[in-house]
This record gives C-alpha cells, structure tokens and sequence, in this order.
C-alpha cells in the first residue's frame, strides 16, 4: 500500500541520513594547537583516513601538526587552503638544537616546491678539526654535547659561500636543507632561518563544491 511504501522510504532514507551524518561527524575540522585541520588533512588517531587524502596524514604531538614526508617530520606553522599551500620546518628545532634531517624527498603529485628556485642551507657534519677557526667561527653549528654527539663538527653554509667547496672536502656527510631567506643576508643564525621554514603547494582533488553545500 502507499502507506507502507511511504514508511519503507522514511526508514531508508533515514538511514542513509545516519549513515552520512556518521561520516560527516567522523570529519568535522580539527584543533591541533591553533592550526585547523581539515581536507586534504586529516589527523592519525583522531580521524578516519577516508576524512582525507593519502599522503597528508598529519600527527598532533605536543600540540604541534607534525607532517611526515619521506626521511623527515616537518611542523606545520600554518595551512593555506585557500591557495592551497603549507608552510612547514623541521621538527623539534630549539629542543634538540638541530635534530637528525635528510634530504627533502617530495613525492610526485602530492607536494611541490612553492618557489621553483628556493635556496637551500647546506648542513656540512662530520667535519675535519683542522678547519680553520675563521670559518668556524662564522658558520659552525654550536649547541652543545648532544648535537655533537648527532653531527660531530657541524657548518651551515648557503652555496654562495666563497669557502664552500673548501669545506666540503674536510666533511664528511652534506644535507640540503630548503629555507627562505626573505631579506636574509646569510650572516648569522642559520637556526632561525630553519626555524622559519618554507612553503609546499599541494595537489588534491578539489572539495569546494562540497564545503559550498554544506
């Protein structure tokens, strides 16, 4: 009878109702100190995966977003959704003066350089004691027993320095670390050039329509 396919159709479409709504309710935007996570993001532990899009899985620890791309964690200083883009440094920098850090790995179609000629700090570790004290005194990274104990003698050097060539035959291993200088002169503390980070684009499918419904 119509009465009963009108109570049929009620509960069906409740159900789909719940079912949507469960979903919505799973992916509502997050805090993670005072960044708001929301698609293509979505936070491990706190979320469902299907709340996001592979590869920006993030971590809140210590009320920082922590974003993982291969070989490094990054923080997340800030989110742009409206140009899509994302400005990131390594983790744990001041804590552990300079923590262990590997070449940037970006993965195809996911993340990409905001700038096409970004400039990178050199980290030089595992350096010859024999190095001469100017160029120590300028460039060497000092923070003490434990950051010793990860780099041994350390240089951060950009690669417009006259001495670099030098310094790379007297080290051991060399890392290539993304920043932006922004008036930067080069001269002084490269830890607050790290800290400062740099800009990501990423790529995802569009959730506009989406957010414009509601």
């Amino acid at each position: 009878s119509s009465v009963n396919l009108g109570i049929f159709t009620f509960f069906l479409l409740s159900e789909t109702t719940s079912c949507v709504d469960s979903k919505y309710e799973a992916c509502v935007t997050k805090k993670c100190g005072g960044q708001s996570i929301s698609y293509p993001f979505w936070i491990e532990g706190e979320q469902e995966s299907y709340c996001g899009y592979p590869g920006f899985e993030l971590t809140c620890q210590n009320n920082h977003s922590i974003l993982q791309i291969p070989e490094n964690n990054y923080t997340v200083q800030e989110i742009f959704y409206g140009n899509q883009s994302i400005r990131i440094s390594v983790s744990n920098i001041g804590s552990e003066c300079l923590p262990p850090i590997r070449n940037v790995s970006l993965e195809v179609g996911t993340f990409k350089f905001a700038s096409s000629d970004i400039p990178y700090l050199h980290i030089l570790s595992n350096c010859s004691l024999s190095l001469p004290g100017g160029l120590l005194d300028s460039n060497r990274i000092s923070c003490g027993v434990k950051n010793e104990d990860v780099w041994g003698l350390a240089l951060a050097m950009f690669g417009n320095n006259k001495n670099l060539n030098y310094a790379l035959g007297k080290c051991k291993t060399l890392v290539l670390a993304p920043v932006e200088l922004n008036g930067y002169d080069g001269i002084g503390d490269y830890m607050k050039v790290l800290m400062r980070g740099f800009v990501l684009q990423w790529k995802a499918s569009n959730c506009s329509e989406c957010k414009s419904s509601g």
